[in-house]
């Protein structure tokens, strides 16, 4: 950014088009994942302005799990979720049942792998998120918003020597 804005501060006559850009093949993870983030914030009940802006999810804290759940009980069917949990019970390198063994060595519950069932949930949740135009807009359009703010603000570049251009995603 730095080498950019000296070539400009050098030609006073040239200006800067900075095209939007989304990339299907590498975007539609994150944009799916703010999208069920978001939901998870609004169920456990934090507002746009309290939730962190980093779209990682705590899948290992309680009242995402339970928000999650809530989620998947309401957009996956009943044999989706049969299935995860099914999936999720060990099984032992011969494909028995894992069990686990009480004070006296005798075998009694099959073994269900919690962190796994939560990641498994949403990724299942994240598969059925469908990334609509106005968000890959949304996107492209924020990031090359941010890269004329950067420019216009620490290189001190007269902002109409920096256009913004959207991308038509598609």
């Amino acid at each position: 950014m730095a080498k950019l804005a000296d070539a400009l501060g050098k030609r006073p006559r040239l200006t800067l088009q900075i095209p939007g850009c989304y990339e299907k093949k590498f975007d539609e993870r994150g944009l799916k994942t703010q999208k069920l983030k978001d939901d998870l914030d609004q169920i456990i009940g934090l507002r746009k302005s309290d939730a962190t802006v980093s779209i990682n999810v705590d899948l290992t804290d309680e009242m995402m799990q339970q928000a999650l759940l809530k989620l998947a009980n309401d957009r996956l069917t009943s044999q989706e979720l049969a299935s995860i949990k099914q999936s999720l019970t060990e099984n032992d390198k011969s494909g028995n049942q894992k069990q686990t063994a009480d004070a006296q060595g005798s075998s009694s519950q099959p073994v269900f792998d919690d962190t796994q069932f939560y990641f498994d949930l949403f990724e299942a949740m994240l598969k059925k998120i469908t990334i609509d135009k106005e968000m890959a807009m949304a996107l492209s359009s924020g990031r090359s918003q941010a890269i004329a703010q950067e420019l216009t603000k620490t290189s001190k570049l007269l902002e109409n020597r920096v256009r913004v251009e959207a991308d038509s995603p598609g």
